[in-house]
Order: structure tokens, then C-alpha cells, then sequence
């Protein structure tokens, strides 16, 4: 990808929401943050793209990590198609989406027992997780993308006013997400695809 063009996907909209983030006092309204985790499931069950995009947040938008070889990487979008997923092999739908939402330690992944540790929707509220800004790292270090330190240093603020959340059922159906509070709204600001790929 062209540098100029990487800059503009990730500096640009990065500045924005770390001056959003940093101007929003993150007071963690699970009530809000319960209802805005079950309209994301219901959305992406239903297939419904105007209802997950209206979840995107303008400036900020989604971030996308897969994993098209060995490397995990992100892509950066303003929204989501459901007919073209990213990536291809791995439908956005296809899960059980009757599940109530559990505030407890997230599920891991067994590549090979090709298992999650437990089923269900989980939300931690008490875990950050860095696999967005690890990524970017990579990419960097391995010379995939010069992601400059600027947006590394935002995508890391990125995920320390974000929520993942993990919905994993016994029939193989996986969906996992991050939203983030901004401006007393929570959007879907990641997009996390490899968790549950073995497939590199």
C-alpha cells in the first residue's frame, strides 16, 4: 500500500478519535454498553449493513484485523458490506445470537483442540486488550506497512477506551468486536478476525 495513502487511513482519523477519547469522560455505562453489544449481534445476524454502519462512528470508523498469510494484518474501512467480508472465506453472520450478555473473563481459543475455553457472550470490562496496536507493531517491524509511531501511539488509546467482546457457541459460530466509547455513544470501532483462525 502506498505511504501516502496508509498515512491518510490511519493518522488522519486517529488524531480524531484520540482528541474524542481524551475529551470523553469514560464513566462505563453497562446498561448502554449491554443494549449497544446486542444491536451489534442482532445487526450482523440479520445481515443488516445499515444498521451496522449507522454503529461506525464517522471520523473514527473500523478497523478490520485479518490474517490473509502468516501476519496478522488491519485494514481500515468506513463501512461495512456484509456481502464482501474480510476476509472472503469468513461470513460475518452464522452464529447463535440468542445468548445474554455475561461481564466476565473473555474465551480463548484452542487451535488444537479447534475449541473455545468456555460458549456464550462475554464482555470483560476489567481487561484491555492490545491486539490492534500488536499488529500494527508487526507490520511495522516486519516491514509490511510503515504504520507510523503516531498512529500506533493512537490505536493503543484506541483500545484503552474500548470494550472486546466475544461471542463463541458450540456450533462453531464466532464473532468477535471491540466498541468504544465516544462522546457518551459506543461505537464499533474493531473488528477482530483471527482469534478463532488456526489458519496461517
Amino acid at each position: 500500500m502506498n505511504t501516502s495513502i496508509l498515512k491518510l487511513l490511519t493518522t488522519l482519523p486517529l488524531f480524531s478519535l484520540l482528541l474524542a477519547c481524551q475529551n470523553t469522560p469514560l464513566q462505563n455505562p453497562q446498561a448502554d454498553l449491554k443494549s449497544t453489544i446486542l444491536q451489534t449481534i442482532q445487526a450482523f445476524a440479520e445481515e443488516d449493513s445499515v444498521a451496522l454502519n449507522q454503529l461506525i462512528h464517522p471520523q473514527t470508523g473500523l478497523y478490520v484485523i485479518h490474517r490473509p498469510g502468516v501476519f496478522d494484518v488491519y485494514s481500515h474501512t468506513d463501512r461495512i458490506d456484509m456481502a464482501h467480508p474480510v476476509p472472503e472465506y469468513f461470513p460475518y453472520s452464522g452464529f447463535a445470537s440468542d445468548q445474554d450478555v455475561k461481564f466476565e473473563s473473555w474465551p480463548t481459543y484452542d487451535c488444537g483442540e479447534e475449541v473455545w475455553s468456555k460458549y456464550g457472550l462475554y464482555c470483560d470490562t476489567s481487561q484491555r486488550d492490545h491486539l490492534l496496536s500488536r499488529t500494527a507493531e508487526n507490520m511495522k517491524k516486519y516491514e509490511l506497512e510503515d504504520v507510523p509511531d503516531s498512529a500506533i501511539s493512537a490505536l493503543k488509546e484506541l483500545e484503552q477506551q474500548s470494550r472486546r467482546v466475544v461471542l463463541a457457541d458450540e456450533d462453531k459460530g464466532e464473532l468477535v468486536f471491540y466498541l468504544t466509547l465516544i462522546d457518551q455513544k459506543w461505537y464499533l470501532t474493531i473488528l477482530d478476525r483471527v482469534s478463532g483462525d488456526c489458519s496461517a
